[in-house]
């Protein structure tokens, strides 16, 4: 069964002048969209978050697909309003500035980042009451269809809103926070952004590792489907290593001084086959895949670098870096032990031979 609803939201186009330049505007469009209705009963709740005043509900169906409840539908209205800024839900009418930053070229940001700090933002006027031909009418058109595409990933229950997601993550901040934040998939993050839901023990010890102290504020979290969540994502976090180290190499090079520079390449060149098996796992993850036995490999060599090795020093360098390497690296030598190679993707409990 499908429901409608009605959707204004923000798009960002081009306005042209008669004398030939241009300007960037916004303007609102009003969409329908078809979403499905879901029994509750078929989708049962996997988890809570209650970090706060904020809880955070998660369901999951037959097929292993989470939703993530936004809220309620629109008590007083049929339409959900168009919304700007870094709002916390992501409701059908939100638009943030990096969702159309990649449709405008370098040239075009500052314009774009002007245009989001209007004071009157809340208010565009229609695209459409503007004149025909008086602006880039494919931009729009572009949005409509991203944003048609996004709407596909709604739901409705009983009078409440959800949104497809991946599956919850814990994370802990460079400063040993620990918090919960729906939203990108495990390839984006860092490693100490990434723990099951069934891991608070682990980022609780990370974040006491790097505050020095048990932190005071801790997100609780209630499992009422244990079965259906990672119990670990110690394989994905050692992956990230990767990216991680690259980070920290650029981080570390560009607060050097010009002959700080020369002298560490030419250092960081003795780790060439390391470094270039690094760059080969991050770039795999980035497009998306699951980890693999390559990934797991060149993180492991990562882990156990000697104080000496130039890839060690920038993670000297950067804040709380050394803490979740080691971190990473005692979770990995204490994982368990099977003669047996799982395929790549999820092998939760066993060694990479």
């Amino acid at each position: 069964m499908t429901i409608e609803i009605e959707v204004e939201f923000p798009v960002v186009t081009r306005a042209f002048s008669r004398g030939g330049g241009s300007k960037l505007v916004m303007g609102t469009v009003d969409l329908t969209a078809r979403i499905p209705e879901l029994e509750e009963a078929a989708v049962p709740v996997a988890a809570r978050v209650h970090s706060g005043v904020i809880d955070d509900e998660f369901r999951i169906d037959g097929t292993g697909q989470f939703y993530w409840q936004l809220g309620r539908l629109p008590a007083d209205e049929a339409t959900f309003r168009a919304r700007f800024g870094d709002w916390r839900f992501d409701q059908p009418g939100l638009l943030r500035m990096r969702h159309v930053a990649k449709f405008f070229g370098r040239a075009e940001r500052e314009a774009l980042k002007e245009l989001f700090s209007k004071p009157d933002i809340a208010k565009p006027r229609r695209i459409a009451d503007r004149r025909r031909g008086s602006y880039d009418q494919a931009l729009v058109d572009a949005q409509i269809a991203e944003r048609i595409e996004v709407l596909q990933r709604y739901a409705l229950m009983e009078g409440y809103l959800f949104l497809r997601s991946q599956e919850p993550l814990m994370r802990v901040s460079i400063l040993g926070h620990i918090y919960f934040q729906h939203g990108d998939p495990w390839q984006t993050l860092a490693p100490y952004q990434c723990f099951s839901l069934r891991e608070l023990p682990e980022a609780v010890d990370l974040a006491r590792r790097i505050q020095g102290k048990t932190p005071a504020a801790q997100p609780a979290v209630e499992i009422l489907d244990e079965e259906h969540l990672s119990p670990s994502y110690l394989h994905e976090r050692v992956a990230l290593v990767n990216r991680y180290v690259l980070d920290l190499l650029q981080q570390y090079i560009a607060r050097s001084s010009v002959d700080e520079v020369g002298r560490y390449l030419s250092r960081l060149a003795d780790e060439r086959e390391l470094l270039g098996a690094v760059t080969a796992a991050a770039d795999h993850l980035r497009n998306g895949s699951s980890f693999n036995e390559s990934c797991l490999e060149a993180a492991e060599r990562v882990l156990g670098l000697g104080r000496g090795s130039a890839i060690a020093e920038a993670i000297d360098d950067a804040q709380n870096a050394r803490t979740v390497i080691e971190f990473l690296r005692e979770a990995w030598d204490e994982r368990p032990v099977s003669l047996q190679v799982g395929s790549p993707g999820r092998c939760h409990g066993s060694r990479i031979a």
